[in-house]
């Protein structure tokens, strides 16, 4: 959140997140069901056939149509006008988020700046708090150390 200066300001509202994950085992499912099925890991392999060379070379995974026409279905149903996609290394699929995209009314910027300022003024009010309480600590040390000092003399 920031304190916004300019009426030009866009709007992202997410709506709703689909998350598609395992797509190798989804498509080992459908083309080598003998494989997939198997009760013993069975290897596989891959030949790539690139007539356009407009690929990246399998660094993402393949997503049929079909199930990526059912993703964007269920975002638009959600009100999504706009879609985010980020692929998951970690789980080999993709991650969608559907968001709706509009310019923001003037009520709407008045309302981000007046929750920015709330939040400004607590974070500036905690760290008052803690320079106060680090103040009052530096205080005592050099008002200990100097009592210290008197009584031996020093």
């Amino acid at each position: 959140m920031k304190l916004i200066t300019t009426e030009n300001v866009l709007k992202y509202e997410y709506k709703h997140t689909v998350e598609v994950d395992e797509l190798d085992l989804d498509i080992k499912e459908k083309i080598l069901p003998e494989v997939y099925n198997a009760d013993n890991y069975i290897p596989t392999d891959e030949i790539i056939i690139d007539a356009d060379d407009h690929s990246y070379g399998r660094q993402s995974e393949p997503l049929s149509i079909q199930r990526l026409i059912e993703v964007v279905n269920e975002l638009t149903s959600a009100g999504s006008d706009y879609v985010e996609i980020v692929y998951h290394e970690d789980h080999r699929g993709y991650v969608f988020t559907g968001l709706k995209i509009s310019k923001a009314s003037k009520e709407e910027i008045d309302a981000n700046n007046t929750e920015y300022s709330k939040r400004n003024n607590r974070r500036n009010s905690k760290r008052i708090n803690q320079l106060e309480e680090e103040l009052t600590k530096l205080k005592n040390e050099t008002f200990n150390e100097a009592k210290i000092s008197n009584t031996t003399g020093n």
